[in-house]
């Protein structure tokens, strides 16, 4: 014969046998070992290296030359893979022209290259 599943608990009932304090405890505890984890994670997958090859990787490209902010700011997000940041490099303005093209304040930009002054 088939039983029906126990009803679930009353929330107030529940959490009655708990204080504020254990509650706070147990959540710091979670936190902790979460954290603890993570960081584990992230040493023993080669997390760290695996990140800072990535950056690197990214502000190497040729596409970069130029756009240095802009590949700085892809490389810092770890969510954007090298590929991506590639294409993005490639048909991004570089710098200095971006910087003319939002240059509402008319100030000067001096290419440190050739020694020319942009407004």
């Amino acid at each position: 014969m088939i039983q029906a599943p126990p009803a679930p608990p009353v929330l107030e009932q529940s959490l009655a046998k708990f204080t504020k304090a254990d509650l706070d405890k147990a959540c710091a505890e979670a936190h902790a070992r979460g954290r603890a984890e993570a960081f584990e994670e992230s040493v023993t997958d080669g997390g760290v290296a695996a990140a800072q090859a990535r950056i690197s990787a990214i502000m190497a490209l040729p596409e970069a030359k130029g756009r240095e902010k802009t590949a700085q700011n892809l490389a810092m997000n770890g969510k954007v893979p090298i590929g991506a940041a590639k294409f993005a490099l490639a048909h991004a303005p570089t710098d200095a022209a971006a910087f003319r093209t939002n240059n509402s304040l008319g100030l000067y930009l001096v290419d440190d290259l050739e020694g020319k002054k942009f407004k």
